[in-house]
C-alpha cells in the first residue's frame, strides 16, 4: 500500500483546538530559566536536578502514574526546589482527585526530611495513593470561603492549586495576592501551560463539570484577567510547530505532470466529527476537512454534513515546496502511483476465503445431518444422544442423509491457494507460522531460506530512504525560514543525509568479530569500517573515545615505569660481573632486602650454565 507523508503546521488536519502536550524538554533552557528565577548557580542547578532524578527513577513515578493527568517530573522537580528553600510547616494542596500529585508532593517533603501537615481539598473524595495518616483531607468547596478557612486558618507556606473552576480559580488567585503581600508564601498552579490555552471557550463559566483539556482551561484566562494581559498576547505565545504526519492514501489525491512526474498539487481529504456544546451536553457532527497544497498556496476548508463551508482560510507557502512526500512501495510501469504491497493477493485471497468457507459449511453439516426417516412418522422418534429406537415397522428405515462431497481435495486446493499467496507475495512459508526447526543453522543458510522476503524488504527500504530524505528536506527548509536552523551549506550539501537500516536477520556476533579481527590483521579493513559493520552510529566519536583511551594507557603506563623502574641486571658474562644492581641492605622491610640480595648474588648468565664458581665470584 502507498504511504503519504504530510508535513503540516499547527493547523493539522482539523482547524480547531487540540490541546498541546511538550513531549520533550529543552534541558539548557530549563537550568537557564530555574537560575534566573531561584537566583542559583548553573552548577547547583544541574546538582540538584542529577539528585532529585535519580530518587524519582528509583521510585519509578513515570510507570506508576504516567507522566500526563499530574505532575511530569519537570513539574515535581520545580517544587522539590520550592519545597527545599522554603521548608514549609504548612502545605495545602486544592483539587486532590486520585491523589497522584499528592503522593509524589509527600515523597518529596519525605525526602528532604520534612514533615509539614498536608492540607487537601476536593468536591469529591476519590483519594487512591496517599493515605488519611498522611493528609488530612476535607471534602469542601472553597469558592466562597478560600480566605477565611486556608489563608487565615491553615496559612500555608505552599499551596499547590489543581482545580478548574473558573469562579474557584479567579477566588484564589485574587484572593491570595492580597494575602501574600504580608504572608510570603507560594502559589504553584497547574494546567496553565501555553498548550492548554483556547482563545475561544465554549463552555460556560458556571459549568465546571464539563471542563477538560479537549474544551480548554480558564486557568490562563483567570491570570490574564488578573494582570490585565491581553488575550491577542496570550494567543501569539502559542507555540508554532512543524508536525510530521502518516496520512492514510484513502484520503490523499495527488495530481502529477505526466511529462516530468512531478507532483504538481494534492488535496486532502480528511472526515471526522467535531462536538459542539448545546446546553450541559455535547452533541457531535460530522465535518468534512480538506487541503489543497499547491508550492505557493495552502488552501484549508472545513465542511458541515450539507456540504455547507464552516470555516476557510488560504496560507502562504513560504519554502516554495509541497508539503506532502509520496513513499513508494515499489515502482510500476505506467502508473505515477507505484504498486501496493498486498496488491497480487487480494484477488486470491478472496479465492481462498471462499473455499475455506464452503469447506467450514460441509463440515458444519456433518455435525448435525439431516436424518431421514422411511415408513415411520418422525413424532414417534426421540432425537438426541444415547437415544435407542425400537418397536419400529418392519420395513420402516433411518439414516443420515450423508453428503457427496470430497472433503479431501477441498483441503488440497485450499493448501494449494495458500502455496499460490506465498508464491505471489514471495513470502516464504517458515515465514508466517510454519513448523520452524531451530537448531545451529548459520546467518547464511537463514539469509538464502528468507530470500524473497529479504528481497522485498530491500526494495521497500530503497524507496523509503528517498522519501526519508525528502522529509528531511522539507524539515531543514522550514527550519531555516521560521529560523531554528542556521547553516552556511547550500544545497545539495546542505541537504545530504545518509539513512541507515539494521540488519534484517540475527547474526553471530562471534563470528562477525572473528572476521573482522582477520580482515584488519590482514589489512583489509579499518576500524572505522569495522566499527560500522558493527552497527555503531556515531564510529567518529567513537573512534576518538577509543584512541583517547589508548593515550590514557600509555601515559598511565608511562607513569609507572617511571615511578617504578625496572632493576638494572648485569649482563657482562665475564669474570667481573659489574657492579650490583641494587645497593647494600637495599629495602625497607626484611623481606625486600632480602629480594634485593638475591638478585645481587643472582648472576647474569643468558644460555649458559650456572656454577658454583660464579656464584662465589659474585659473592
Amino acid at each position: 500500500m502507498n504511504k503519504f507523508t504530510g508535513l503540516l503546521a499547527r493547523f493539522g488536519f482539523r482547524n480547531q483546538y487540540l490541546p498541546h502536550i511538550t513531549s520533550m524538554v529543552d534541558l539548557p533552557g530549563f537550568f537557564i530559566e530555574i537560575q534566573n528565577f531561584f537566583n542559583f548557580p548553573l552548577e547547583k542547578v544541574e546538582l540538584e536536578y542529577k539528585t532529585y532524578k535519580d530518587y524519582s527513577d528509583r521510585m519509578d513515578y513515570a510507570k506508576k502514574f504516567s507522566e500526563q493527568k499530574t505532575l511530569c517530573f519537570e513539574e515535581a522537580f520545580l517544587f522539590y526546589l520550592v519545597a527545599k528553600i522554603n521548608s514549609p510547616k504548612n502545605f495545602c494542596e486544592i483539587g486532590t482527585q486520585y491523589g497522584k500529585s499528592t503522593r509524589r508532593i509527600i515523597d518529596i517533603f519525605k525526602f528532604l526530611n520534612q514533615a509539614p501537615v498536608c492540607f487537601c481539598y476536593d468536591i469529591v473524595k476519590e483519594i487512591r495513593y496517599v493515605s488519611d495518616d498522611e493528609v488530612r483531607f476535607n471534602q469542601h468547596d472553597l469558592t466562597a470561603d478560600f480566605e477565611v478557612d486556608v489563608l487565615e486558618n491553615k496559612s500555608p507556606e505552599i499551596i499547590f492549586l489543581d482545580a478548574h473552576p473558573y469562579q474557584l480559580l479567579n477566588t484564589i488567585i485574587r484572593e491570595y495576592i492580597i494575602w501574600s503581600s504580608t504572608y510570603p508564601s507560594i502559589l504553584a498552579i497547574h494546567d496553565c501551560s501555553r498548550g492548554l490555552y483556547r482563545k475561544k471557550m465554549d463552555v460556560p463559566k458556571d459549568n465546571p463539570s464539563i471542563i477538560s483539556s479537549y474544551t480548554g482551561l480558564w486557568e490562563r484566562h483567570v491570570l490574564a484577567e488578573v494582570f490585565q494581559v491581553p488575550d491577542e498576547k496570550l494567543d501569539d505565545e502559542i507555540p508554532q510547530f512543524p508536525k510530521l504526519r502518516i496520512l492514510d492514501p484513502r484520503y490523499v489525491f495527488p495530481q502529477y505532470n505526466d511529462r516530468t512526474g512531478e507532483m504538481e498539487f494534492c488535496v486532502i481529504i480528511v472526515p471526522y466529527q467535531d462536538f459542539e456544546l448545546h446546553g450541559n451536553t455535547f452533541e457531535l457532527s460530522d465535518r468534512i476537512h480538506r487541503e489543497i497544497h499547491t508550492k505557493d498556496k495552502i488552501y484549508v476548508q472545513d465542511f458541515d454534513n450539507d456540504n455547507n463551508i464552516v470555516d476557510e482560510k488560504i496560507l502562504d507557502n513560504p519554502i516554495g515546496k509541497i508539503l506532502v512526500i509520496h513513499g513508494l512501495y515499489q515502482p510500476k510501469a505506467g502508473s505515477l502511483f507505484g504498486s501496493g504491497i498486498v496488491e497480487d493477493i487480494i484477488g486470491p485471497q478472496k479465492l481462498l476465503d471462499e473455499k475455506i468457507s464452503n469447506t467450514s459449511e460441509i463440515l458444519d453439516y456433518h455435525a448435525a445431518p439431516i436424518t431421514i426417516i422411511y415408513g415411520a412418522k418422525a413424532r414417534q422418534l426421540e432425537k438426541g444422544a444415547n437415544k435407542i429406537w425400537s418397536g419400529l415397522p418392519a420395513n420402516a428405515k433411518v439414516e443420515n442423509l450423508s453428503s457427496e462431497g470430497n472433503i479431501p481435495a477441498s483441503q488440497e486446493f485450499v493448501k494449494e491457494i495458500k502455496t499460490w499467496m506465498h508464491e505471489l507475495s514471495n513470502i516464504p512459508e517458515d515465514a508466517l507460522g510454519a513448523d520452524k526447526k531451530i537448531s545451529n543453522t548459520s546467518a547464511v543458510a537463514l539469509s538464502i531460506s528468507y530470500e524473497p522476503l529479504i528481497e522485498i524488504a530491500e526494495d521497500i527500504r530503497y524507496y523509503f530512504a528517498k522519501g526519508i530524505k525528502e522529509i528531511n528536506e522539507l524539515i531543514i527548509d522550514i527550519g531555516i525560514e521560521t529560523g531554528r536552523v542556521n547553516s552556511s551549506l547550500k544545497a545539495p550539501h546542505l541537504y545530504a543525509s545518509d539513512i541507515t537500516f539494521g540488519s534484517l536477520l540475527p547474526r553471530d556476533r562471534a563470528m562477525d568479530l572473528a572476521d573482522i579481527a582477520t580482515e584488519l590483521n590482514l589489512g583489509l579493513e579499518t576500524k572505522e569500517g569495522a566499527l560500522q559493520r558493527l552497527g555503531v552510529k556515531d564510529t567518529k566519536s567513537k573512534m576518538e573515545e577509543i584512541d583517547n583511551e589508548e593515550e590514557e594507557d600509555k601515559k598511565r603506563a608511562m607513569e609507572l615505569a617511571m615511578k617504578y623502574p625496572p632493576p638494572m641486571i648485569p649482563t657482562d658474562n665475564g669474570p667481573d660481573d659489574g657492579p650490583d644492581a641494587f645497593g647494600k641492605n637495599t629495602g625497607k622491610t626484611p623481606r625486600e632486602r632480602k629480594a634485593t640480595k638475591t638478585v645481587n648474588t643472582n648472576p647474569a648468565v643468558h644460555g649458559e650454565q650456572v656454577t658454583n664458581d660464579n656464584k662465589l665470584k659474585k659473592g
